[in-house]
């Protein structure tokens, strides 16, 4: 048989049939008859898997295919117009960046193990890469929205920043940060727990069970990783500055220890995750550490960890931003949603109030 990459024609016939009946075939599990659509419209597409589609499995299940279309190619084949490809185009600048720092590391790691590096890389995966996704599908800028919004309306954001508020009140906007709620902060500690537990999973080759893991901070989030690390059977130690958070510690059955004992307790953990706003694991702390330990830095922006002097030193340190959005998206959408409900609701009553409505 010649060897040749073009289709033969049994292969072309094959294409075409599956053309025409693969849209009959198509599941959807929950439908509210949005689909099918009549005609092809303008529409929104977001997530890596638009241009980056998985096609069969992966790893020993990847199929590789004489032709395939992507989520993106086929819309736009059939006629869609798609918005919000500036966002698919930067990150995949980001994941293609994130991809060489990763074997980077990768080989440093097998190295520093002896290890071959082929054989040192089975089994890890790299973290998907943060990027921001732009306000709109434009990526027109926040001056330019609060520009065009009428005085007097109101917006709702998240963690919204200085600079942003400063636009709102330029342009006569009413800014509010939901993420300032103190319910929402409580319910969102259940996702970004659970996402640092898939984290753990991920990038350590250890069971949850019977590992030590050392947890800095004993607020809402630190509470919530420490107990479900304790219930898989994990062996949990807080460090904590305040008395009565390592008191509740105690009484919830951990180990707990003080903030500035933290050089002495480094040694013996190989997994470590952060909860503090504020820096505590800096180069002298880090130092401290076993060599190849983990680190899961789950404080706000800039995070309690100096990540340039963990590479130095060969330490993973991950900062694991936005867990609730990136491991429970649904989850962490609807929290918001019933968050603004509420501030909606809560604003009506009180202009009732103020009107002397009942």
């Amino acid at each position: 048989m010649k060897n040749t990459t073009a289709m033969a024609d049994y292969e072309l016939r094959h294409i075409e049939a599956l053309r025409k009946n693969l849209a009959g075939c198509t599941v959807l599990l929950k439908k509210d008859g949005s689909f099918p659509l009549e005609k092809p419209c303008t529409l929104a597409a977001y997530g890596s898997g638009v241009r980056r589609t998985i096609r069969g499995g992966t790893g020993s299940g990847e199929v590789n295919s004489r032709y395939s279309v992507t989520i993106e190619e086929g819309l736009q084949q059939a006629g869609f117009t798609l918005t919000g490809m500036e966002w698919h185009t930067g990150y995949e600048q980001a994941r293609e960046k994130a991809h060489k720092a990763f074997l980077k590391q990768l080989k440093k790691d097998a190295k520093a193990a002896k290890q071959n590096f082929i054989l040192y890389g089975m089994g890890k995966v790299m973290p998907e890469p943060e990027y921001d996704l732009p306000l709109d599908a434009e990526g027109t800028a926040l001056e330019e929205l609060l520009g065009a919004a009428r005085p007097g309306v109101l917006a709702l954001g998240g963690r919204v920043s200085a600079a942003a508020k400063t636009l709102a009140r330029q342009a006569g906007v009413e800014l509010v940060d939901y993420f300032l709620r103190p319910e929402l902060a409580c319910l969102n500690a259940v996702p970004t727990a659970e996402g640092c537990l898939a984290l753990l999973m991920q990038l350590r080759q250890r069971t949850i069970w019977e590992s030590e893991f050392l947890v800095l901070g004993y607020g809402r989030i630190g509470r919530a990783v420490a107990r479900r690390l304790q219930a898989l059977g994990g062996l949990v130690t807080i460090a904590a500055r305040a008395p009565e958070q390592r008191a509740a510690a105690r009484c919830a059955g951990l180990h707990a220890a003080p903030l500035t004992a933290l050089e002495q307790l480094l040694p013996h953990f190989d997994a470590v995750i952060n909860t503090i706003p504020a820096p505590v694991l800096g180069a002298a702390q880090l130092r401290c550490l076993p060599r190849g330990a983990l680190i899961l830095d789950l404080a706000s922006r800039p995070g309690g960890t100096d990540f340039a002097a963990a590479r130095e030193l060969g330490l993973r340190a991950e900062h694991a931003l936005s867990l609730p959005a990136r491991c429970a998206p649904e989850t962490a959408g609807a929290l918001v949603a019933h968050t603004v409900e509420v501030i909606l609701q809560e604003r009506a009553a009180t202009a009732r109030s103020e009107r002397g409505v009942s």
